[in-house]
């Protein structure tokens, strides 16, 4: 009981800290109004991670694979954006330098990472946009396992009851990772070994780890691709995120 009133005064301490951010969203909107600049400013609100209070039986915290953690707020108003528009697609935070590049008339160099959010606030880019997002906590290298070793992985059963600390990814345990998101599954490595693999179209709220009885060739796939993901840059990392 403890737990969930703490839990609770945190969400409401948020709750609390959010309106002093919204106050502040609607100066910054009136000062840009009234100086004329409204129809060539951009305005862009968004987060650097998400946060989970209790989902998963884990108390307050983030780095974790878990939707909760991976999504952030991204709301953009601006020159040539249909208010009210809605973009139901993948993206990142690597996406924002090309996007302010692009704003600002500025070719970001070669080497840089993301693509720019315009074609699709533009709604221009809709059929030709990336399939899978990396999503990582800490830094390791991935074993190059060849892929017929990977089922041999072992694989934690999240189906049971379970204490918050046994997790494998518990703030206060560890648990570094790598993984994917693609637009129907969230999969992910552990540093220690685990392998995760949850269908979000029939587990949005990833209760059930299907990664054992997965097929082999879905898992083996996704381990390449991570690991190709994990060592490219620039045009080769867009191209590997176009696949399917």
């Amino acid at each position: 009981m403890e737990d969930i009133k703490g839990l609770e005064e945190k969400y409401r301490l948020r709750v609390q800290s959010v309106q002093a951010v919204d106050e502040l969203v609607a100066k910054i909107y009136a000062t840009v109004e009234q100086n004329g600049a409204l129809d060539k400013t951009y305005i862009i609100f968004t987060s650097d991670n998400g946060f989970h209070l209790g989902q998963h039986r884990l108390l307050a915290g983030k780095n974790t694979p878990f939707e909760e953690d991976i999504h952030v707020p991204l709301l953009i108003r601006g020159p040539g954006i249909e208010p009210g528009l809605t973009i139901d697609r993948l993206t990142s935070n690597i996406d924002f330098a090309p996007t302010f590049a692009e704003l600002a008339g500025i070719q970001p160099p070669a080497f840089v990472d993301g693509r720019s959010l315009i074609p699709l606030l533009q709604r221009k880019s809709f059929l030709s946009w990336r399939n899978v997002v990396v999503i990582e906590r800490g830094g390791y290298q991935l074993s190059q396992l060849p892929t017929n070793r990977l089922v041999s992985l072992p694989v934690p059963n999240l189906t049971g009851e379970r204490e918050p600390l046994d997790s494998p990814f518990d703030n206060q345990v560890g648990g570094n990772f790598k993984g994917l998101r693609t637009l129907q599954y969230t999969y992910v490595e552990f540093q220690n070994g685990d392998v995760e693999l949850y269908d979000l179209a029939k587990d949005p709220y990833q209760l059930q780890n299907i990664a054992k009885t997965a097929d082999p060739s879905l898992l083996a796939k996704f381990h390449t691709w991570l690991i190709d993901l994990g060592t490219c840059e620039a045009d080769k990392c867009r191209n590997l995120e176009n696949k399917k």
